[in-house]
């Protein structure tokens, strides 16, 4: 670097930067998901969890939360460590999974202790 009356110059090769320097795969194309279709279904079962279905044992929303686990741990599996563009819907999917089989898991068990319940009642009666 040298300083003249015009200011500091810079002087010597330019540097290259690399902005698109994203994983690089054989062929040229990313590996395929299921990221979007696990993500649907993991919304689907966390608004009938959410939703009126929770009246009906929260049965439906183990329809939609339980293939969506599935299709999100093969993804995962699939994809690895890498940095794929898919990888941020697979780990919201499963973090939406997760609520709802949760919730899902503590509405069944409140729908037994409320039947075991009501059947003690009904017996001593």
């Amino acid at each position: 670097m040298t300083e003249d009356s015009n200011g500091p110059q810079i002087s010597g090769e330019p540097t290259t930067i690399n902005i698109n320097a994203g994983p690089q795969v054989m062929g040229g194309q990313m590996q395929s998901t299921n990221a979007v279709a696990g993500l649907v279904l993991a919304i689907l079962g966390l608004t009938t969890l959410l939703g009126g279905a929770a009246a009906l044992c929260c049965g439906p929303s183990l329809c939609f939360t339980i293939p969506a686990m599935f299709l999100v741990s093969a993804d995962k599996k699939n994809i690895g460590g890498t940095h794929h563009p898919d990888s941020g819907m697979i780990n919201a999917s499963n973090v939406i999974n997760i609520i709802s089989l949760i919730g899902a898991l503590l509405g069944l068990g409140l729908y037994l202790v409320f039947f075991i319940f009501l059947g003690g009642i009904g017996a001593f009666a």
